[in-house]
């Protein structure tokens, strides 16, 4: 009897969850373009230099191998459900009793004339080194320039912090400003983090454009809805992310939405085919955050074998985990819904995450993945750890946490 074939596209965070949760007695197949799964969550670190490309990447060929499975370096351009089949890019075709697509979004340009040809994106590995790169390139010059950050959420925010770490020598070079549609910066968090970032930043030549919009990108200049122009010789967009096209034209998703799927994490258009990630629509409201993702290719890949076996699927319980949001060398502020914590060595805990993950989706069981492991403890220490101890202005502030609930009328309290 042959064994039932399960095609994954996408080699993400929540793809490969799922591929390492398959059993290797299923004929599974990993699509993905790229090489490498990305650990995202610390690609702003990319931007100070702070880490290494490499140090983010996971090699998806190695890690589908030791599982039994299959990796495919290639696109699904076509995904036929009613066959049961994904044709890909170089004409291959995949036949599936099961598939489960995690394909992620795509940069939000939000329409903007010039932000997609004139903006560097902030969504991969690559692109945040690119951003590194071009701040390089920029102080090299000697010349004062402007550098702009087009959204203040979580991305936005983490990317201005880098800049600030790792640039901070040539404040005098730059001229750093920070677009921001919403009122105040991370809109959907506690107003004292908004508070929080612009106490750290006073030292810095950085000036918050909130309440507006950008209008146009020009090639050296950010024009923004009220007609203000900034001198910009890097634009960096971080201001959001759309659905992949994808979804809809696979008949998986209507009107350009992501793909909506029932408690157990199947298409509500497709009972073949489960989605996770940020290609996914709980209904639930979620976060789009590698948590939330690799949990969600963890129990679709349970619910693929449940069903293969003729047992019933499991609802996708979200846990509920505070979001950590680190800004350079400067600050860390972890959120408990309205209670929110800060204090720099709370990017400790933002390390050792990344540590963790990267070893449990990557084991050091064999030399390879070892020595990655290893090169990978090496730099956090070197980077994340040493500044600290060696500097007599850190060390005091090491040890200081501040605690801050807000109240139902939105008063925020310091609590001691």
């Amino acid at each position: 009897m042959k064994a039932p074939k399960v095609v994954i596209i996408g080699g993400n965070m929540a793809g490969l969850s799922a591929a390492r949760q398959l059993s290797g007695e299923l004929d599974v197949t990993l699509v993905n373009p790229g090489d490498y799964c990305e650990w995202l969550p610390n690609i702003h670190e990319l931007v100070s230099g702070t880490k290494e490309p490499d140090s983010l990447r996971i090699p998806l060929a190695t890690v589908l191998e030791r599982c039994g499975h299959r990796f495919l370096r290639d696109s699904v351009t076509e995904l036929d459900t009613e066959q049961g089949r994904a044709v890909l890019a170089s004409g291959r075709i995949l036949p599936f009793d099961r598939c489960i697509v995690a394909v992620g979004g795509v940069n939000n340009p939000a329409g903007v004339p010039g932000a997609e040809a004139r903006s560097l994106p902030f969504k991969s590995v690559r692109d945040a080194y690119a951003i590194h790169t071009r701040l390089c390139e920029l102080v090299d010059d000697g010349e004062r320039r402007g550098v702009t950050v087009v959204g203040a959420g979580l991305e936005g925010v983490e990317v201005l912090g880098e800049i600030l770490r790792g640039f901070d020598r040539y404040q005098s070079l730059l001229d750093i400003h920070v677009v921001e549609a919403g009122q105040r910066l991370l809109p959907d968090a506690p107003a004292r983090v908004d508070k929080g970032i612009r106490k750290a930043s006073r030292p810095f030549p950085v000036k918050f454009h909130t309440g507006t919009r950008v209008a146009e990108v020009g090639p050296d200049s950010v024009t923004l809805d009220d007609g203000h122009q900034l001198d910009s010789a890097l634009t960096i967009w971080t201001g959001g992310v759309m659905p992949h096209p994808r979804l809809r034209a696979w008949g998986l998703a209507a009107s350009g939405g992501d793909a909506p799927v029932d408690e157990a994490l199947r298409s509500r258009y497709c009972d073949q085919v489960f989605v996770v990630g940020d290609a996914a629509d709980t209904g639930q409201g979620l976060q789009k955050q590698a948590y939330h993702a690799m949990a969600m290719g963890e129990q679709a890949a349970a619910n693929v074998e449940a069903e293969l076996r003729g047992e019933p699927t499991k609802a996708f319980q979200p846990a509920p985990k505070p979001q950590l949001i680190t800004f350079g060398h400067l600050d860390c502020f972890l959120i408990f819904d309205r209670m929110v914590v800060a204090g720099m060595v709370l990017g400790q805990l933002k390390e050792a995450i990344y540590q963790v993950n990267m070893a449990r989706l990557d084991p050091p069981s064999r030399p390879g993945p070892a020595l990655s492991f290893y090169q990978r403890l090496y730099q956090g220490f070197w980077h994340s750890l040493w500044p600290h101890v060696t500097r007599l202005d850190t060390l005091r502030r090491l040890p200081k946490l501040r605690f801050y609930r807000q109240d139902g009328s939105g008063d925020e309290r310091e609590h001691a």
